[in-house]
């Protein structure tokens, strides 16, 4: 009657294997001939769905380790992705930093040419100016002076003829 309701519980296969070998432990003690050969082929079924239940086991498990490896490469794979996009990233932004700053560079240098520019036209005026007072101071020089001798020669010439005058 304790076996009857020991059947009764619900258990899995390795479990049913056990419960068969037990009870034939205890029908083979009470000698109870009958019943083994019932007992011993539900035994033997257990068993059989025991050796099925861990070869499916065994098999899930190698299942899990090749998933596992699987999931391992995928997640370097993802890892070593990760990192060829952080570097193309990484190299992206220092091209852009680059041009920023060569554009900066040339804008300053484009400034300071056109001021360098500016200041050499400057000179360049300046110049002019000072030449053309320059010419000018010249030729009012040079109309002085010519007054001057026109002057003098016209001096000289009243000499030269007050002179002639006298000696006549």
């Amino acid at each position: 009657m304790l076996i009857q309701q020991a059947n009764k519980l619900p258990r899995n296969n390795t479990d049913e294997a056990l419960c068969r070998n037990v009870e034939y432990d205890i029908l083979e003690k009470m000698g109870r001939k009958a019943e083994l050969a019932r007992v011993d082929s539900l035994r033997n079924i257990a068993a059989g769905n025991t050796m099925k239940e861990r070869k499916l086991e065994e098999s899930s498990l190698a299942l899990n380790l090749k998933y596992d490896s699987a999931t391992r490469n995928a997640r370097i794979e993802a890892a070593e992705a990760r990192n060829r996009t952080n570097i193309a990233i990484f190299i992206a932004m220092l091209l852009a930093i680059s041009g920023v700053a060569a554009y900066i560079f040339m804008n300053k240098r484009n400034q300071l040419l056109k001021l360098e520019h500016e200041n050499d036209i400057l000179k360049i005026k300046t110049m002019q100016d000072n030449l053309f007072k320059s010419d000018c101071r010249n030729k009012d020089m040079s109309a002085r002076i010519s007054e001057l001798f026109h002057t003098r020669f016209n001096l000289i010439d009243a000499l030269a003829a007050t002179y002639f005058e006298c000696k006549r």
